[in-house]
């Protein structure tokens, strides 16, 4: 008699064997993989295609709209304030927001916080950020402290698998008095794909509940790219939502009531 073991090994794998042209075949396949997929299902994707990723928007360099719309916000800030903000990348990917902070002489505290581990390892060979979270963003308490963060960015981080509206107050604690936060993806996402509705009409129910307030909402120009300032209030009524109220009756705070381009 034989015996037969079977060993099954189970690992991620960074290097993809599928190569792509442009980013817009890559983010084809890339969303693909991610619908219907859950947050921690989606870091086993993002893990799978690190390296692919990094390669893609590395070669779209300037060319990629959410991060240097962002980066433009936070360097809007400092030249109003003159401070050093401490800011947290909410869904750092490989960095490349640090690498636009980089170019445009940011100074400041900026800190990396990413859920795939391998987007992370891509990340740290960049010195770009003074510190490092690998770890998931919790909803209801995600372990980083309260007023801790002059800015906290999200760029590209609503859709499939990954942050959605409900994290909004856990984002929001995280910001001192008087600081931003920062929004950047793309409208599909922000204006149409959502079971509970669109997404900006979760945005502005905090407007409404003067939890913070719109200083920019910007189109790309010719792409399909919303992106939002909102700067924090002094004093945070309750985190409770407007219930059943439509974006269109939600005020867009003058002289920002219609989009503008860049």
């Amino acid at each position: 008699n034989r015996l037969l073991i079977i060993i099954n090994i189970s690992f991620t794998n960074r290097n993809m064997d599928t190569k792509f042209s442009d980013h817009a075949s890559f983010n084809s396949y890339l969303r693909g993989k991610l619908v219907g997929s859950s947050q921690r299902e989606s870091m086993g994707i993002y893990d799978n295609v690190a390296d692919e990723y990094d390669r893609q928007l590395s070669g779209m360099g300037e060319n990629y709209t959410p991060a240097k719309e962002c980066a433009q916000f936070i360097m809007e800030t400092i030249e109003e304030r003159h401070w050093k903000p401490k800011v947290l990348d909410l869904g750092s990917g490989t960095g490349v927001l640090g690498w636009f902070l980089e170019r445009v002489g940011f100074h400041g505290d900026l800190h990396a916080m990413e859920g795939s581990e391998n987007m992370m390892e891509v990340t740290k060979k960049k010195p770009l950020y003074s510190k490092y979270f690998q770890c998931l963003f919790k909803r209801n308490n995600s372990g980083f402290p309260t007023d801790d963060y002059d800015i906290v960015v999200l760029g590209t981080v609503y859709g499939y698998g990954a942050i959605d509206w409900k994290y909004l107050p856990e984002i929001i604690r995280l910001v001192k008095p008087n600081g931003y936060v920062i929004i950047s993806a793309s409208s599909d996402r922000l204006l149409h794909e959502s079971p509970q509705g669109a997404l900006e009409s979760h945005l502005f129910r905090h407007v409404v509940n003067r939890n913070w307030q719109l200083r920019h909402r910007v189109w790309a120009s010719g792409k399909p790219i919303l992106s939002y300032m909102f700067k924090v209030n002094v004093s945070q009524p309750s985190l409770e939502f407007v219930p059943d109220t439509d974006v269109e009756d939600l005020p867009f705070p003058e002289p920002l009531a219609n989009a503008w381009k860049r």
